[in-house]
C-alpha cells in the first residue's frame, strides 16, 4: 500500500471479532504501536551515531597522535573502528519505514515489518559477542601500551577492563531484552496473526 490510510481502511472492514485485532480495543492501536516503535528505534539510532561517531572521531585520533607504537595497537584500534562501523550498519538496517515510502500490498508491508523488528531481537541477542570482542580488542590496545609496566599493573588493568564491559554488556543486554520482549514481541505476534489472515 502506498498510503496509510489505506491500510487502515482495510483493517477497519475486519470484523471485530477478526483474531489479528481483536486484541485491541482501538483498531488503529496497532498502527500507532507501530508507528511508536518505528520512531524508537530511529532515535536510539541517532544517539547510537552520535556516540560511535565521537568514539570513532576519538580512536582514529590516537591512530595519529600515539607514534611508533606496537603494531598491535594499530591493528586493535583499527578493528575497532570496524566493528563499530559494522555495527551501526546493523542499527540501521533495522529502521522500520513508514508506509507511504513503500509500494507494497499490505501483506508484503506487513511482513517486511516483521522483519525489521525481529532484526531488533537477534541485534539484542547477540549484543554479548559485541561485548566480547570488544573487550578483547580493548584489552589488546591497553596491553599494547603498559605492556612494560609491571606484571601486577598490567593484571589489575585489564581485569578492571574485563569487569566492567561484561557488566555493562550483561546490564545492557537484560534491559533491552527485557523491553523488547514487553514491547516488541506482543506487536510481533499481532503483525504475523494479521499476516496470515491477508495469506
Amino acid at each position: 500500500m502506498k498510503d496509510l490510510d489505506e491500510l487502515k481502511n482495510i483493517w477497519k472492514a475486519q470484523s471485530p471479532d477478526a483474531p489479528a485485532i481483536r486484541t485491541y480495543e482501538n483498531r488503529n492501536s496497532l498502527m500507532d504501536n507501530l508507528e511508536k516503535q518505528r520512531k524508537k528505534i530511529f532515535r536510539g539510532n541517532v544517539i547510537a551515531t552520535s556516540a560511535m561517531t565521537i568514539t570513532i572521531s576519538f580512536l582514529t585520533w590516537m591512530m595519529f597522535a600515539y607514534k611508533d607504537e606496537h603494531p598491535v595497537f594499530y591493528i586493535s584500534i583499527s578493528a575497532i573502528i570496524t566493528v563499530a562501523v559494522a555495527v551501526l550498519f546493523l542499527l540501521w538496517r533495522r529502521n522500520l519505514k513508514s508506509v507511504n515510502k513503500l509500494s507494497l500490498d499490505s501483506k508484503s508491508y506487513i511482513d517486511y515489518q516483521i522483519r525489521k523488528l525481529e532484526l531488533t531481537g537477534k541485534i539484542i541477542q547477540y549484543s554479548p559477542i559485541y561485548g566480547l570482542v570488544l573487550g578483547i580488542l580493548i584489552n589488546s590496545y591497553a596491553y599494547s601500551l603498559i605492556g612494560t609496566a609491571s606484571k601486577e599493573f598490567v593484571f589489575w588493568w585489564t581485569n578492571i577492563n574485563w569487569v566492567y564491559i561484561i557488566l555493562i554488556s550483561f546490564i545492557s543486554y537484560s534491559i533491552k531484552m527485557r523491553r523488547y520482549k514487553k514491547n516488541v514481541e506482543p506487536l510481533v505476534r499481532e503483525l504475523q496473526t494479521l499476516s496470515e489472515a491477508l495469506s
